[in-house]
């Protein structure tokens, strides 16, 4: 039996799709399997951009500390705080389509534990400066792109909604004009 992309739509789509439905005490209510075809669809995207991403050379940067995995983390921290912020004043976006992006994209494409090993790793070469340079900078720059995350979509709200009550049409007929 092949599985095609009908299938994987077909097991999205229905919500009440249960595997192993009573075989067991943990599994009595059934496994909800959509959720983690999300996570699991989101994950491969994730790790394959953040293949991608690594595999980027800056041409003229010849230095030890570990730009790209950086730059990933950075990117993660923005993405989720801003996905988060945008999920909090929207309640249609789905729980397991928010599962899918969070748990699988970003967690897949985010690498603390590359950041991790590559601090060991200056560490063993004697680069303590630098191993603690690059941990107080990812720290430092990841609060703050989680900062920017939040209020870039909280920003953006604000400049909709005042934007919406700019274009609203004057519906009373006074047209406002003073007399």
């Amino acid at each position: 039996m092949k599985f095609s992309l009908a299938m994987a739509k077909t097991l999205i789509q229905a919500d009440e799709f249960c595997l192993w439905q009573k075989s067991s005490a943990f599994f009595e209510r059934g496994l909800k399997v959509r959720k983690y075809i999300y996570i699991g669809i989101g994950g491969f995207c994730g790790a394959i951009l953040r293949y991608l991403f690594k595999s980027i050379r800056f041409e003229h940067y010849t230095g030890s500390f570990p730009v790209q995995t950086l730059l990933i983390n950075l990117a993660g921290c923005f993405l989720l705080t801003a996905l988060f912020a945008l999920a909090a004043g929207s309640p249609k976006i789905k729980p397991d389509l928010k599962l899918g992006i969070a748990t699988g994209f970003i967690g897949s494409f985010t690498t603390f534990s590359t950041m991790c090993k590559e601090i060991a790793s200056m560490m063993a070469q004697g680069f303590y400066i630098t191993a603690f340079a690059y941990a107080a900078v990812s720290l430092i720059l990841g609060l703050a792109a989680c900062y920017l995350g939040q209020r870039s979509v909280l920003l953006v709200r604000a400049y909709n909604q005042a934007r919406k009550a700019e274009i609203q049409p004057d519906l009373t007929g006074e047209g406002g004009e003073e007399s």
